[in-house]
């Protein structure tokens, strides 16, 4: 879904190494067409095999639809990384890279 890349920061004359992650082009219109296909055959499902209703196959889409939302929402990753390392300062057995808002 995303590609993770070093890049150096300059602030007041000072630099920090960083990672940025970005999201690859394209990357959300294929899942949200692939998304589309699921709905589809998910339908069709629950239409025409009765026995698989019991199955929730839209439920099951839904929820899959729900997730990748939320996984390429990097905003979500970076405030659970920050609330990790607020969570953790003071074990020495974690170290939590910073994330600058």
């Amino acid at each position: 879904i995303a590609q993770v890349h070093t890049a150096e920061v300059i602030r007041e004359g000072i630099v920090s190494r960083v990672a940025v992650k970005v999201i690859r082009p394209g990357v959300r219109r294929h899942f949200f067409h692939d998304l589309e296909s699921y709905f589809l055959a998910a339908r069709l499902q629950e239409k025409y095999i009765p026995s698989s209703r019991r199955l929730r196959p839209i439920e099951v889409t839904e929820t899959l639809a729900q997730t990748t939302r939320i996984e390429m929402d990097m905003r979500l990753e970076a405030a659970a990384f920050s609330e990790l390392g607020e969570n953790t300062k003071d074990d020495p057995g974690f170290r939590v890279p910073a994330v600058d808002w």
